[in-house]
């Protein structure tokens, strides 16, 4: 359907791919779109550059430091993520606009005025599935109303975090498109964590919190929507799973383009049979302790809080810890604070820069007892996966030593 693609061949694409899309000509006219003024807002900074949901060129506006929800097109008014999706859908896809397109929950309008075949729907309480309600299709991804293979392409943009079962809906995902389609979609994946966890359950009517609830914004019914997941380095590897898919994840920075910022992965699973997920790959993930998917609160006391802090100041500083830090550190664990947090901060640190490309010296004196095996549970189930399907570049800034096979 898409030519002769592989998850290859498509990351080879990108990597020689030219996104300084200066010269490009519009396809089509740009967007008709009301868009909010900005002139009187607060701004940080301001660039030219091309959008790629216009189609031409524009000045992107930072409004706030935190670029992911505030650096925005003044002629279209969409996010980075919206660009970046549309920035590599047109790489792997360009004919996309022949193309019969799904959206579940729709964000922008390039989709719908460039699409013939663009159809959306949204999750609406009280409405039965396949039902139209105001102009709006009702659809629950976990159990959609869709014929088997209805589309070709299926997007989804920051909405798994907000489903319960996200291993249903993406199986639900997959069986709607047609073979050789694409599952196109972006959701947050927090390069602090190194596994993804469920924040809440649905069960019998009731929703039972596994942590303080948090809510994202909605375009429909009460304006909340309520965070179910926290995906990690680990995302990757559930969504092969989940699907039977292989999936890619591709990350453009680009302030030409207005793409910068956090949260910016595009991910891509392609229903093809040269894509199927590996029979080993179930077994390999469990063997490394990466198919945990219990709340940070529940793995915390699983780590000896004095020993994780001195294997850090070991494998990161690669020195022993100091008697003032080493207080310091073991405190805030005992307080509650999440250790992948902890790592971020040693791994982002002055001291560790010079150090990130180094192997640990063999001289040092890294334990192997139980009690600190199980302390390293996290940073070397992180090692172990390094280059692993070329599908993650850096999970949490750890020296990633070990040997790559991607």
């Amino acid at each position: 359907m898409f030519g002769d693609l592989t998850l290859g061949s498509v990351a080879d694409a990108m990597i020689e791919a030219d996104f300084s899309l200066v010269s490009r000509a519009p396809a089509v006219a740009r967007m008709d779109q009301q868009v909010p003024q900005l002139e009187g807002a607060g701004m940080v900074f301001e660039n030219e550059g091309y959008c790629p949901i216009c189609q031409d060129r524009t000045v992107f506006v930072a409004l706030d430091t935190w670029l992911s929800e505030n650096y925005v097109c003044k002629r279209c008014n969409t996010l980075p993520r919206h660009r970046a999706l549309v920035v590599v859908l047109d790489y792997l896809a360009p004919n996309w606009r022949e193309r019969s397109i799904h959206e579940s929950s729709p964000t922008h309008l390039i989709f719908a005025q460039q699409c013939p075949k663009y159809s959306t729907s949204q999750y609406l309480e009280n409405v039965p599935p396949g039902q139209v309600n105001t102009g709006i299709r009702c659809e629950n991804l976990e159990q959609m109303t869709f014929k088997d293979e209805s589309f070709d392409i299926f997007i989804t943009q920051a909405v798994l975090e907000h489903v319960f079962n996200p291993d249903k809906a993406v199986k639900e995902i997959m069986r709607v498109l047609r073979s050789g389609g694409m599952h196109i979609f972006s959701a947050p994946k927090h390069k602090l964590l190194t596994r993804s966890y469920r924040r809440a359950v649905f069960a019998g009517g009731t929703v039972t919190h596994l942590c303080d609830p948090l809510y994202h914004g909605n375009p429909v019914g009460d304006g909340r929507s309520l965070v179910t997941w926290d995906y990690g380095a680990n995302f990757d590897d559930l969504l092969m799973l989940w699907s039977g898919y292989q999936t890619s994840c591709y990350v453009v920075r680009d302030r030409n383009l207005g793409i910068d910022g956090e949260y910016l992965d595009v991910f891509v699973t392609l229903k093809s049979d040269a894509c199927k997920t590996p029979d080993y790959l179930a077994s390999y993930l469990r063997s490394l302790g990466l198919l945990d998917q219990e709340p940070l609160k529940g793995r915390r006391a699983a780590i000896d809080p004095e020993v994780f802090v001195r294997q850090l100041y070991l494998y990161l500083l690669h020195r022993e810890p100091d008697s003032e830090g080493f207080a310091y550190h073991i405190a805030r664990l005992e307080g509650g604070m999440d250790p992948s947090e902890l790592i971020g901060e040693f791994a982002e640190s002055a001291e560790a820069s010079g150090n990130r490309q180094q192997i640990i010296p063999a001289e040092q004196p890294i334990s192997t007892s139980p009690a600190d095996t199980k302390a390293l549970e996290i940073g070397r189930g992180v090692m172990a996966l390094t280059g692993w399907r070329r599908h993650v570049a850096q999970l949490v800034g750890l020296p990633l030593h070990a040997q790559t096979n991607g």
